[in-house]
């Protein structure tokens, strides 16, 4: 990969970005059409005659498909590989949960860079010859676990491995930073799930390592979020709660993320402008989908996330 030649293409493309401004307007405008309408210039042509939510997953799905298909053609494969990680192991869970065969087409991810039927075959068969050698470990401990609870927690972990692992040949402290963004808000999930569970915490046994946050601050409550304001500044409002997760998560990445603009041709503009496209597409997908279905603008400026351009 040219670094410099890719590093001067990204700061042209970084101009598409949606604005803060821009977001607002999204969340704000009356209709439908209107939305479409205002996206004529990003990297989203929604078709205004779009007819059912269907119709509107449809073209999500084909845009995330374009953009891993960029990012295929665009980085070095072990950051390929990173970025896809997260279908891999959704779909490693779809297999291992034994979820129902015949509903399987609907919950199986078509974005790993592991096609799902060669994953679960290898699974099944605890043959790994098909599988790349970043994810056999997790494909093979995880197959010899039966307990739901234990694959989950295995799962987790063995995600945040695999992903620092592929990581590690960039020697990027910026990009290593993200990931321990990424491992504090998953320990954060927990926390959240176990207090709403009411069933008491599970231990330090329960969380990852390798975030900004020891996995021991999360006994308490008042423990935690005082670690977060020290960790994060400010920037991340506590407590976090199911209600405000996906907001402080993508605030926390974005006021990470914008850093690496500065650098001038490393793999860190890199990074940072992908995973800004990822997060856009997000945005801009909730945002098209209160809007089908008339959420009120109140209700979607609550929805919209912190955009990564921020002029």
């Amino acid at each position: 990969m040219d670094m410099i030649a890719v590093s001067g293409k990204i700061k042209s493309l970084e101009k598409k970005f949606l604005t803060a401004a821009e977001t607002i307007k999204l969340a704000q405008v009356k209709t439908f059409g209107e939305f479409t309408g205002m996206l004529s210039g990003s990297h989203y042509q929604i078709p205004q005659n779009i007819s059912g939510i269907e119709e509107l997953s449809g073209f999500f799905e084909n845009a995330s498909a374009l953009f891993y298909e960029e990012l295929r053609k665009t980085l070095p494969p072990a950051l390929y590989r990173y970025f896809l990680l997260k279908y891999d192991f959704h779909n490693l869970k779809v297999i291992s949960l034994r979820k129902d065969g015949a509903k399987e087409e609907k919950i199986y991810s078509v974005h790993s860079a592991v096609d799902y039927f060669t994953m679960k075959e290898a699974f099944q068969s605890k043959n790994y010859k098909e599988i790349p050698a970043y994810l056999k470990p997790a494909l093979s401990a995880i197959s010899r676990i039966q307990d739901e609870g234990s694959i989950l927690l295995h799962m987790k972990k063995a995600y945040f491995k695999t992903a620092a692992g592929l990581l590690k040949e960039f020697e990027s402290g910026f990009i290593d930073d993200y990931l321990r963004i990424e491992t504090d808000f998953a320990n954060i999930s927990t926390f959240i799930q176990q207090e709403m569970a009411d069933t008491g915490k599970g231990g330090a046994e329960m969380f990852i390592e390798g975030g900004k946050i020891r996995k021991e601050k999360f006994s308490s409550g008042e423990i935690l979020w005082g670690a977060v304001n020290s960790a994060y500044r400010g920037a991340v409002v506590t407590p976090v709660t199911a209600e405000n997760y996906d907001i402080e998560r993508y605030k926390a990445l974005v006021n990470h993320i914008k850093t690496g603009r500065v650098v001038p041709s490393g793999i860190e503009t890199i990074f940072a402008y992908f995973a800004g496209r990822h997060i856009e597409m997000d945005n801009v997908r909730r945002l098209a989908e209160g809007k089908f279905y008339n959420v009120s603008p109140d209700v979607l400026s609550q929805w919209a996330l912190p955009p990564y351009q921020y002029v």
